[in-house]
C-alpha cells in the first residue's frame, strides 16, 4: 500500500534476504514513464510481491545517499509521519524507523528495518537489502507494526546512469482484507521509483549549484 513509503526502501523485506529455492514468478504488469511494474504469487502469502525497475540519471552512490538521509525523507516518502535512524552500526548497516499515515478509519502503520548495504568493487553494483526486526529502543507503535518480509534494491551502474531495481513483500498486519492491500499495493513500485527518481535528481541539481 501506498503507505508503506520507503519500507520497501527498504528495506527491506528468516533470514535477512529471504532465500528462495525457485526463482520468483514475475508478472508484468505495466509500464509507465519509463519504469516497469511486476507482481508475483508467492507460495504460503496472500498478499503479492511487486518489482519495479527504472533508470535513474544518477550514480548508485547518490541513490544511496537519499536512502540514509533521513531528515530529507518526507520530500519523497508518500504519508511518512515521521522516521529516524535508530541506530548506525556501520556504514554499510544501518537500523531505522518510519511511520505512515493511514486512510480514515484504518489505523496507522510503522516498521523498524534491518538494513544492509553491499557494493561490489569491480562492477560497482550497490545492493541494499534488509527486513522488519525487533528492537528495544525503538517508538512505541503508532498503531501496527508492520512486517518487511523481504526487500532488495539492486542499482546497476551503467553509461553514467543507474538502473534501479526494487523487489518487495510485505504484510501491512491488522485487518485490511489481503484483496484491498494487493489492489492498492498494485502501484507502490511506480510510485516509489517515481519519487526516488525526483528526489535524486533534485539532490544533484542542488550538488552542482554548490
Amino acid at each position: 500500500m501506498r503507505y508503506l513509503g520507503f519500507a520497501t526502501l527498504v528495506f527491506l523485506m528468516g533470514s535477512w534476504l529471504v532465500a528462495r529455492d525457485q526463482p520468483i514468478p514475475w508478472e508484468q504488469l505495466y509500464k509507465k514513464d519509463g519504469i516497469e511494474v511486476f507482481r508475483a504469487k508467492l507460495s504460503g502469502s496472500k498478499f503479492v510481491a511487486f518489482r519495479g525497475t527504472a533508470t535513474i540519471s544518477t550514480t548508485p552512490d547518490l541513490i544511496v545517499d537519499v536512502f540514509k538521509d533521513a531528515p530529507r525523507w518526507k520530500e519523497w516518502t508518500d504519508l511518512l509521519l515521521s522516521g529516524k535512524i535508530l541506530e548506525p552500526r556501520k556504514a554499510n548497516h544501518l537500523i531505522f524507523y518510519q511511520a505512515f499515515d493511514s486512510p480514515p478509519f484504518i489505523r496507522d502503520r510503522d516498521a523498524v528495518y534491518d538494513v544492509h548495504f553491499k557494493k561490489d568493487p569491480s562492477s560497482g553494483i550497490v545492493t541494499v537489502v534488509g527486513k522488519s526486526r525487533e528492537y528495544p529502543q525503538a517508538p512505541e507503535t503508532v498503531g501496527v507494526r508492520m512486517d518487511i518480509d523481504f526487500s532488495r534494491w539492486t542499482l546497476t551502474p551503467k553509461d553514467g546512469k543507474t538502473y534501479v531495481e526494487l523487489e518487495m513483500h510485505a504484510d501491512p498486519g491488522g485487518w485490511i482484507p489481503s484483496w484491498v492491500v494487493n489492489m492498492v499495493q498494485r502501484d507502490y513500485a511506480y510510485d516509489l521509483l517515481f519519487a526516488l527518481r525526483r528526489q535524486a535528481h533534485k539532490i544533484l541539481r542542488e550538488r552542482n549549484l554548490n
